[in-house]
């Protein structure tokens, strides 16, 4: 799950769901590089004309992509988008329908254009209406229409109007027809003329100068009968065009952005009824499932996560419990169940005729338990949480209202909340981490992680503006490139956290590298003359190194260059595994390779089905200690199972960090055995995370097999744990 939703947009697709990236299309003009988005494997035409979308980035900062009802919704209006047929949605209320288009329009900077539907809903707000062309005297004749079911109006009024709706082909009004009823109503309009005004879906056709935008029909289902009929003739002759009756029979015809999107509530919802099969096939219709508990509680999770991760947890020696992580997720599991329990039970219970229809299992009513929370956080959570659910559960409830065992509801759906709070022991876990939180030793420490990380934010701020942060430094160390390939200083310098001045020479890192890859055969790849970070570049640096050293320990970071295609093909992975251990196995054994693959390696695709996610051109870091079983950060990791590690709130999410791929493993550990002639990782096992995906479902993991000298190639099934299994942490950067 992403940190943030800017984080969306930083990776390619095996990390992320989402991502933007530019290619050449052909077009009458000759071939010229677009900017594109592809979502979920979907790719869409970013557009780059026009008004362009309504929506900003920090509307959807709470939007989740995590879950599987999302997923389809992209994907399906993704395909529809890109097909240009229109899709027809269904789904419960509050499960993201409208969301997910809002997003998919940012996305591809398109402008949404709504028509919300209703019992009411007039063909004029679709079609279109001849209004006065004097402003006051437009808003007198409308508020007069506007009575048409009250009973004021006169009978011929009403015959007119009833007129219009006579037949299949319903329609608006004509200018004689409204002179008339000006007239009938007794309306001094005085000397006007009567001009069209274009509905919803000529303006979306047109809109933009004829460009187009998106038109989403939102509750499609609620529209009356006519209404529907009407669409059908509508779009009898396709989307692109649309002939105006009403309006001399003028023609528009849709624009090169013109898209058609519905979506509608299930039927047994009040007020809908199914669709005719005529009308239906005029749609890519399309059933979403609801939001499982598991995925309603996702994505409560990556909401709070969000609005919380600028909060402290203690100020001023307060314990604000809700920016505590495991009880966050406490929370969140609590009001999920409840929810889901509660909506259960109230499935069952008999319903009063007339009686308001609603669900205890909506979304947005979770959301807001957690707002309440948040505000009116007492020294009691529990009761913060019982409070939020009798405001926002409760009190829709009648307070005379039974079940059929004649108990009083209200109580039967407090009783639930009561029982999940007691079953997952809500109170205990609770009064444990604030006796925690509130210990003298954990509060300085609190207080001087804000420090630090107050003192790494104005670092940023400063690598970003472009200053030297050489200068800041009591003593600069200057080191140049000994080859003659380039001049200068390229350094990646800055003060760590205990104010330690840090620096890596990135020529000399390039230098070692070259001399390495020669050294070992791999004449294959090349090596630049030089590398220089953009200050984007050197803040990503600064935070990987902060990251894999929390404890401070920075003497064993290291920085190696992979270069593009070192492992991209089955060949060269081979080629790679034979070059870079060989002469490990010391043995007298004839033929014994440096490395073994063991069965379940194999069924993972062996050496020519372990492909690195990473193949461009990148600068390494990570740790190459001889062991890291006494690192903190490797301690986090061992025992761990892949899932554990690289899923929801795992450390590499939590930390920012990564796994390696095999190609990277292979190549720092042969850097760590030339130098010492001694091998990493004799006692630990190590998850190779970074590889792409295949049919299997087993993940590779390397060891080093002291006793028989070789490495040894396993692999095993994601949810598979070991005391000695662990994952060396890595980031990187592109060059």
């Amino acid at each position: 799950m992403p940190e943030q939703f800017g984080d969306l947009f930083e990776a390619e697709t095996a990390k992320n769901p989402v991502f933007y990236f530019d290619k050449k299309v052909k077009t009458k003009d000759g071939e010229v590089e677009r900017k594109f988005v592809s979502v979920f494997g979907v790719e869409l035409a970013v557009n780059s004309e026009g008004k362009g979308t309504q929506f900003e980035e920090d509307e959807f900062r709470d939007f989740s992509l995590d879950d599987e009802v999302t997923r389809k919704l992209l994907t399906t209006y993704a395909k529809s988008i890109k097909l240009n047929q229109p899709p027809l949605i269904e789904g419960e209320t509050d499960i993201g329908k409208s969301k997910a288009l809002e997003y998919l329009a940012f996305l591809t900077n398109n402008h949404l254009l709504y028509q919300s539907f209703s019992g009411q809903t007039d063909v004029t707000e679709l079609i279109g209406k001849y209004v006065p062309n004097i402003e006051d005297k437009r808003k007198t004749f409308e508020r007069v229409l506007s009575n048409k079911d009250r009973g004021t109006l006169k009978p011929e009024t009403v015959e007119i109007l009833r007129k219009t709706k006579e037949g299949k082909d319903i329609r608006s009004l004509t200018i004689e027809e409204c002179e008339k009823i000006a007239e009938l109503e007794g309306l001094n309009l005085g000397n006007v003329n009567w001009v069209w005004q274009d509905g919803t879906v000529p303006k979306a056709m047109k809109f933009d100068g004829g460009l187009g935008c998106w038109l989403y029909f939102d509750e499609l289902g609620a529209a009356e009968p006519q209404i529907l009929v009407k669409l059908n003739r509508i779009f009898a002759r396709g989307l692109k065009r649309l002939e105006i009756t009403e309006n001399g029979g003028r023609e528009i015809f849709g624009g090169e952005n013109f898209r058609l999107m519905a979506t509608t509530n299930p039927p047994d919802y009040a007020g809908r009824e199914p669709f005719e099969k005529d009308f239906l096939r005029r749609w890519v219709y399309q059933k979403m499932s609801r939001l499982s508990q598991s995925d309603f509680e996702r994505r409560l999770n990556f909401i709070s996560k969000n609005n919380g991760q600028d909060q402290e947890t203690i100020v001023d020696g307060e314990v604000n419990l809700l920016r505590v992580e495991s009880v966050d997720i406490l929370v969140n599991s609590v009001i999920a169940m409840f929810a889901f329990n509660a909506q259960e039970y109230w499935d069952k219970v008999p319903k009063d005729s007339g009686e308001q229809e609603f669900r205890l299992r909506d979304f947005t009513d979770a959301i807001r338990v957690r707002e309440y929370m948040e505000v009116m956080q007492g020294d009691d959570l529990v009761d913060s949480l019982t409070e939020a659910i009798d405001f926002y559960y409760l009190n829709k409830i009648d307070d005379e209202k039974k079940d059929t065992n004649s108990n009083d509801v209200k109580d039967e759906v407090l009783k639930i909340l009561n029982t999940i709070i007691d079953q997952m022991n809500f109170r205990e876990t609770i009064e444990k981490e604030k006796t925690k939180l509130l210990s003298p030793e954990l509060i300085e420490q609190q207080e001087q992680l804000e420090r630090e990380k107050t003192k790494l934010k104005n670092l940023e701020i400063e690598v970003l503006d472009g200053l030297d942060l050489n200068t800041r430094k009591k003593r600069k160390k200057k080191r140049k490139r000994k080859s003659e390939i380039t001049s200068g200083e390229n350094i990646l310098s800055f003060e760590s956290k205990s104010g330690e001045p840090l620096e890596y020479d990135l020529d000399e890192i390039l230098e070692k590298s070259e001399k390495f890859y020669e050294k070992e055969g791999i004449d294959w790849v090349e090596v630049p003359e030089s590398i220089e970070l953009d200050g984007e570049q050197r803040v990503e640096a600064i935070r990987i190194i902060e990251a894999l050293c929390p404890t401070g320990d920075y003497e064993n970071v290291t920085i190696t260059y992979i270069p593009e295609g070192l492992a991209d093909n089955e060949e060269k992975r081979r080629k790679l595994l034979e070059k870079t251990t060989e002469g490990y196995y010391t043995g007298d054994e004839e033929g014994k390779k440096d490395y073994w693959e063991s069965d379940n390696f194999k069924e993972r695709g062996g050496i020519e089905g372990i492909e690195d996610k990473e193949t461009k051109g990148r600068l390494l870091i990570t740790k190459t200690t001889k062991e890291l079983k006494d690192d903190e950060l490797f301690k986090q990791t061992l025992g761990k199972t892949a899932e554990e590690l690289m899923g929801e709130r795992g450390i590499m999410q939590e930390t920012g960090l990564r796994g390696l791929g095999l190609s990277e493993l292979l190549v720092i550990q042969r850097q760590r055995y030339n130098e010492d002639v001694e091998h990493m990782d004799e006692e630990s096992w190590i998850w190779i995370t970074e590889i792409e995906a295949t049919p299997s479902s087993l993940v590779p993991d390397v060891d080093w097999a002291s006793n028989d000298a070789q490495f040894y190639l396993h692999a095993f099934t994601p949810d598979y744990n070991f005391e000695h299994l662990g994952c060396r942490l890595a980031g990187s950067l592109k060059v």
